[in-house]
Parts: structure tokens; sequence; C-alpha cells
């Protein structure tokens, strides 16, 4: 019996998780709450037929190599995607995905989903020749993935967000370094060497 009341009060946590983070979205853009006073268009939800929790919550079972083609949608659906709702969701709901992410020329790196069989082109780092064509090192984070190299003046670390789809140059480590082993723990990098 104890149990069932453990598993409802997990449930009831995640639709509370579910309608904060759905509460953000919401004031930026219309609401479907299923209880509103006035009648929405079915065009004012983000599946018809369906209130926005719910809807969130299956979007968060979406594989992240379709948020692109998602985003396309329209503004709304654009919106949730770089607001970064659903990657907080899809944490919360403990969804999982790998992905191999791999540099086939000097800027460019692509990522590979190996359940969905499906490459994805990762926009270029806008760094220097030199560290196009320097040795790295690179450890995905979270939802970021980071690469370590040399500059023509210095040691560089450049992030890639997935969320906001770009690239952004990092502070640089206490000891700059390149070439070393390194791992992470959930959102945290750790290097040695």
């Amino acid at each position: 019996m104890e149990g069932s009341n453990n598993s409802s009060g997990e449930v009831q946590e995640e639709v509370d998780t579910v309608l904060r983070l759905n509460l953000r979205l919401n004031l930026r853009a219309g609401v479907n709450d299923g209880h509103s006073a006035f009648r929405l268009r079915s065009s004012d939800s983000l599946l018809p037929g369906l209130i926005d929790d719910v809807a969130l919550t299956c979007f968060a079972w979406v594989c992240r190599c379709d948020y692109t083609s998602l985003a396309c949608i329209n503004t709304r659906f654009n919106m949730l995607i770089k607001s970064g709702i659903l990657y907080g969701l899809r944490k919360q709901m403990g969804v999982v995905e790998h992905w191999v992410y791999l540099v086939c020329d000097p800027r460019g790196w692509e990522a590979f989903d190996p359940i969905r069989k499906k490459w994805m082109t990762l926009p270029k780092i806008p760094c220097d020749e030199c560290f196009n064509h320097a040795d790295k090192e690179s450890l995905a984070v979270g939802s970021e993935l980071l690469v370590f190299g040399r500059e023509l003046l210095d040691f560089a670390i450049w992030k890639y967000n997935l969320v906001h789809r770009s690239w952004v140059k990092c502070e640089g480590m206490k000891q700059r370094r390149c070439l070393f082993a390194s791992g992470s723990l959930g959102s945290i990098a750790i290097v040695a060497g």
C-alpha cells in the first residue's frame, strides 16, 4: 500500500512540474488549459484536442533530432523548442538519449543518433583557423558539447548548446591544457591530465 501512495505522489509531483514548466511558456503565448472562461480556437493549442500540459508531456518523448522539424511548424513551436522547457521536462521525466559527436572536417561537427540512425550537422564553430586544424578534446555534458583546443595565441574552449543551437566561446580553465582525459557526471565536466 505504501508503494502505491509513493508512486501516486511521484505522479502528482511530475504533473506539478509540468504545470510549472508550462506556466513559463503560457506567459509568452496563448494558453489552452481546457478550463478557460472563453473558448479557444483549436489552432490555439499545441495539439488540437489536448490541453497543453498533456501535449508537452507528449512532446517530451519526441526524439531530440526531430526538434528542428517541430520548430519549423509555427512560431509557438519554435518558441517552445528555444525555451528549453522540453529539455527540462525530459530531465524531470528521466528521458535520456545518447548521441555521438564527430568532427568530419576541420570546422564541421556532426551528431549521430544511434537509435534513429539519423545524422545532424551542427553549425560551424566561429573559431580561428588554428583551432580548426589543431588537436582537440571533446566532451558531451548534459545538453552541451564542449570542445577544447588551441587557437593561435592560447588554448580555447567552445561550447555548443543543444537548446539554443549555437556555439559560445567559454572562459579558459585555471590550468590551461589540451589533450587530457575527460568524463562527465550529469551536467558536470571532469578533466584530468
